[in-house]
């Protein structure tokens, strides 16, 4: 339903196979979003962290949803933070 948020869960990052050392974390959320009268738009976001905390990425994959959940790409959106300012965008 549009104005929907919520947190999809985390991803714990480490160093190798082992897990012995960690290495930050992924942290997935969505949003539903405003299209037309027939559609909305779920945003998937997905902010990555370094081991200190410090958000290093933000990405936004966004698709329209219609009535039936039918869910079609609309963009990707992926920008750098923290020692990078890199910003891309995708659109289909």
């Amino acid at each position: 339903m549009v104005g929907n948020t919520g947190t999809i869960g985390t991803e714990a990052l480490y160093t190798n196979s082992t897990k012995n050392v960690g290495n930050g974390s992924t942290v997935v959320s969505y949003v539903v979003e405003p299209d037309t009268a027939n559609t909305a738009i779920v945003n998937l976001i997905a902010r990555v962290y370094n081991a200190s905390g410090t958000l290093t990425a933000t990405e936004q994959d966004r698709y329209r949803i219609n009535a039936a959940g039918t869910l079609t790409p609309v963009s990707a959106d992926v920008q750098y933070s923290y020692t990078s300012t890199t910003h891309l965008v995708l659109t289909y």
